[in-house]
């Protein structure tokens, strides 16, 4: 089991949210703007040290099947996803990549942000998952189609992306061949999702 917790991700944010606060409050700037700036930063550091002390599950890997964490402070429990080992046919690692605002910087280098996931694929005979079991619903579904496009929707759908939390790939494939011998982890990070 994986649980959300600190990660060298999130206690980087943390010190840039609460640096970026500590330098909005000390600027020359209007009261309006240092203020709204603040704000934001400092709830970016609340929001991601909740996170990582909630210790809910990330991920579970079980002689039943595959659970992946909900979102670990809003509707955690609507958002969890369990699929037994009889409909699942691989785990696949993959990963959504930002570019903010297609924004380049000098040079020819695009700057890009990955966010890795974990998902589950299931067999292609089973029904779509329960819209109970989408994270988000409507909102998700707009988000993954506007920044993961080469994502099928249904599988968005059951995939979770592996922030503040850690992926431990020896650990995953271990419990693979204890429980789910037949279920193999493909990483398709960086590459085509067509195979998927």
């Amino acid at each position: 089991m994986v649980r959300y917790g600190w990660t060298f991700k999130s206690a980087l944010l943390v010190l840039f949210s609460g640096a970026a606060t500590a330098l909005m409050v000390h600027l020359g700037l209007s009261s309006l703007t240092r203020v709204a700036c603040a704000v934001f930063f400092g709830a970016c550091a609340v929001v991601l040290c909740a996170v990582s002390f909630s210790r809910r599950t990330a991920l579970r890997v079980d002689g039943e099947g595959v659970t992946l964490g909900g979102h670990a402070l809003f509707r955690y429990g609507s958002t969890l996803l369990f699929v037994p080992w009889s409909d699942i046919e691989a785990l696949v690692r993959w990963e959504q990549v930002i570019r903010p605002g297609g924004m380049k910087v000098p040079g020819d280098f695009m700057l890009r942000v990955k966010q890795p996931y974990l998902g589950i694929k299931r067999r292609p005979e089973l029904p779509p998952m329960p819209s109970a079991a989408t994270p988000m619903g409507f909102a998700n579904s707009a988000a993954v189609m506007a920044t993961a496009r080469h994502v099928p929707g249904h599988y968005a759908h059951t995939s979770r992306a592996v922030s503040g939390w850690r992926l431990d790939a020896d650990k995953l494939t271990a419990a693979l061949a204890r429980f789910a011998p037949g279920v193999e982890l493909k990483d398709l990070r960086g590459g085509a999702l067509s195979d998927w």
